[in-house]
């Protein structure tokens, strides 16, 4: 018996080798498609061990507490720290948590949203939980600025043109 017996990959859920963080804009359905299989990770499932600290002293966290966390902040049930950083090495899929995230957000209610909130209740079912609990008190999408730090430009005519970009893909007047 040989591995390929036992495990096959979807490969047109590959990727090309990276998900890029400018689909979001760029190419919805390949976005959209990444973001409906991204495989979080909780803190009891295969998930990484609450006291684990790296070398350079950042806390290792798994995805699903770090998504809950990314929506205490912004909702404002964390106002003392606003803000947080991802910090991972090349290819560990930050740029796919980025677009799963924008995707979640974006449009809370839609069914990309129930199938991103499935696969956060498979990997950790109280932390999923609680995420939609905030989603369905909230009740309104966010402003999602998608930033690909990797391109060259000025940074405010960016969110400015994402921030316009946004408004008037939901027919809003400025």
């Amino acid at each position: 018996m040989s591995l390929s017996d036992i495990v096959s990959f979807e490969r047109e859920l590959l990727f090309d080798g990276a998900v890029q963080l400018g689909w979001i804009e760029g190419n919805p359905e390949l976005a959209e498609k990444a973001a409906t299989h991204f495989v979080f990770h909780g803190p009891e499932y295969h998930g990484v061990a609450r006291a684990a600290v790296q070398a350079d002293g950042h806390q290792l966290v798994d995805t699903a507490s770090f998504t809950l966390d990314i929506l205490e902040r912004v909702s404002g049930r964390r106002p003392d720290r606003p803000f947080a950083l991802a910090i991972a090495g090349y290819g560990t899929g930050k740029s796919h948590l980025a677009v799963t995230l924008a995707s979640l957000l974006r449009n809370p209610d839609s069914p990309l949203a129930r199938k991103v909130l499935k696969n956060l209740r498979t990997a950790d079912k109280p932390i999923g939980d609680r995420i939609r609990r905030i989603l369905d008190e909230l009740r309104q999408p966010f402003l999602v600025v998608a930033i690909n730090g990797m391109r060259n430009f000025d940074l405010t005519a960016e969110v400015v043109r994402q921030v316009m970009l946004a408004l008037n893909e939901k027919g809003l007047d400025t």
